[in-house]
């Protein structure tokens, strides 16, 4: 607490990452002051570093199972004639490696490398990170966070909610699309709880819509905590990586008005898992 008239001093410290050579950082300040009890400071800092990556990240998106990726990025060194690249390589070895590219620049300031994922079946994601050491006393080590994501064909919602609306459980729609823009192939969809009326529509522009429908009647011959539960939906589907599709459903039990909820996307629909 700093008396009326009195000073204050506050100390930040501002911690560039990954090379990063400017930061912001805001400080709320709070006070008994009636006529300023809240400001805001703002510090800024410029750090010369040594080297710096391009990307700071590596991201190597929506493989299909099994096959391969590459990726490019570029170490910068500010001074060649004070720093120098020792190695670089992948942590994880098993999945990854590392080449370097011809075209460094004459002045030494830019290298070019390529990343490379072996690839694999499973559908996922697996991180590991680029060390490079280099000959600076400032920055002798710099990481490159590295990530590569398998993705299947098929997206998909894997929670569906279904909610009242003006008293009446609302029908839902079930999408299920591909990534290559094929019509999926759509088979046997199975509700062993046997809560919902299923129709599956004709494929179109890649996608098939399943229009589902909770049986109002077969929900009120459970008890309250059946139906609160999750629910399981199976779709069968010609997919050789996905032949089947497991995606749960809940019911609100009591009745609300507002618009439907959406189903939590896939990690696929998200651009990066299924």
């Amino acid at each position: 607490m700093i008396p009326p008239g009195g000073e204050g001093e506050i100390k930040v410290t501002l911690t560039p990452k990954n090379g990063q050579e400017s930061i912001i950082k805001h400080i709320n300040v709070l006070s008994d002051d009636p006529a300023q009890p809240r400001f805001t400071l703002t510090m800024q800092g410029k750090m010369r570093v040594d080297l710096r990556a391009l990307p700071a990240n590596i991201q190597i998106r929506d493989l299909q199972p099994g096959a391969e990726g590459k990726a490019r990025f570029e170490v910068h060194i500010t001074d060649p004639r004070l720093t120098e690249i020792i190695s670089v390589e992948v942590e994880d070895k098993k999945n990854f490696a590392i080449e370097p590219l011809p075209g460094t620049d004459e002045t030494g300031i830019k290298h070019f490398y390529e990343l490379r994922f072996f690839g694999q079946k499973e559908i996922g994601s697996i991180g590991s990170r680029v060390e490079i050491a280099t000959t600076s006393p400032d920055t002798p080590q710099l990481f490159i966070p590295i990530r590569a994501t398998v993705a299947s064909n098929l997206r998909y919602a894997k929670r569906v909610q279904f909610v009242r609306r003006n008293g009446k459980i609302q029908q839902r729609p079930i999408r299920i699309s591909t990534r290559d823009g094929k019509d999926p192939e759509i088979g046997k969809v199975e509700d062993p709880d046997g809560l919902l009326k299923l129709s599956v529509g004709k494929p179109d522009r890649g996608a098939v819509v399943i229009a589902a429908s909770v049986d109002e009647e077969k929900l009120a011959g459970l008890d309250e905590a059946a139906q609160r539960a999750l629910h399981e939906l199976v779709v069968h589907t010609g997919d050789p990586d996905e032949p089947e599709l497991h995606i749960t459903y809940a019911v609100t039990a009591s009745p609300t008005e507002g618009r439907a909820a959406v189903g939590k996307p896939s990690t696929a629909e998200a651009g990066s898992g299924h």
